[in-house]
């Protein structure tokens, strides 16, 4: 396994024999990022709720949060199970 890992990182640090020394500038995708939330605690999944431009997201701790539509500022808690969640390695809302 030690003798794998030390190939692999040999590899990656010659660019797997195949550098190239002028690689071609990024591309435009037309993909932009855009923050929507902050201040979540441990986020593990987000969704978009039906027939609606918000997102709802589940954090490991125990709370599913309702986010703003875009412009609104209206956010809220849908369900607050924190008290009642064990948020050990592998535990809480997954």
């Amino acid at each position: 396994m030690k003798r794998l890992f030390v190939l692999l990182l040999a590899a990656a640090c010659n660019g797997g024999g195949s550098a190239d020394p002028d690689p071609p500038p990024p591309t435009s995708t037309g993909v932009r990022l855009v923050q929507v939330a902050s201040g979540l605690d441990q986020p593990v999944e987000i969704a978009a709720v039906p027939g609606s431009d918000r997102l709802a997201v589940v954090e490991k701790t125990g709370r599913l949060l309702l986010l703003p539509e875009p412009g609104d500022g209206v956010a809220g808690t849908l369900l607050d199970l924190r008290g009642k969640v064990s948020t050990g390695s592998e535990q809480g809302l997954l």
